[in-house]
């Protein structure tokens, strides 16, 4: 979205306040680099679409926690696979594929609410049914999550990566 960048990190930084404010950015920058970068990129581009959509601060504090905790799942899988500078195996893939299934059995035990339990499993699952972990389809996917998916997959686009050089931000998005 156009003016992201200037906004996001005041965005991400309100949307972090809370009696988990400060521990949910801890537990991402636990994790390997190119992860918690992607996860606050996530973040600020989810906080932009929350802004431009014009969405009510609730859902917008629900938008960039899901967003910051996307990948909380990648903790549990190998640094070896996660920094993989080529194609993953099938074994290596579907250890990857457990990432959001791990990522909700972590927070399963806190005082998450369900909207972001959600948006930890769910945020690799399609519209066409197609996605992991539990292939879900069209309105069985919450709105929250789908935008979470939206900004996960351009983020991903925009950033580099052990395996690809990143897109400019014009050529994600059409």
């Amino acid at each position: 979205p156009a003016g992201w960048a200037g906004t996001w990190p005041r965005q991400v930084t309100r949307h972090c306040r809370g009696p988990r404010g400060v521990e949910r950015p801890r537990v991402v920058a636990s994790f390997a680099a190119a992860t918690h970068r992607h996860c606050l990129s996530v973040a600020g581009i989810a906080a932009e679409f929350a802004r431009v959509l014009g969405l009510n601060e609730a859902d917008s504090r629900y938008l960039v926690k899901g967003a910051l905790l996307h990948d909380i799942g990648k903790a549990k899988i190998p640094l070896a696979i996660l920094n993989k500078p080529g194609p993953l195996t099938p074994t290596e893939r579907a250890e990857m594929a457990r990432h959001p299934a791990l990522g909700h059995e972590m927070l399963l035990t806190g005082d998450y609410d369900a909207l972001t339990l959600s948006v930890v499993r769910s945020h690799h699952e399609y519209l066409d049914g197609s996605g992991y972990p539990d292939g879900l389809r069209g309105q069985q996917i919450p709105d929250l999550v789908r935008l979470i998916t939206i900004a996960d997959i351009f983020a991903a686009l925009i950033e580099a990566r052990p395996y690809k050089a990143p897109k400019a931000p014009r050529e994600a998005y059409a």
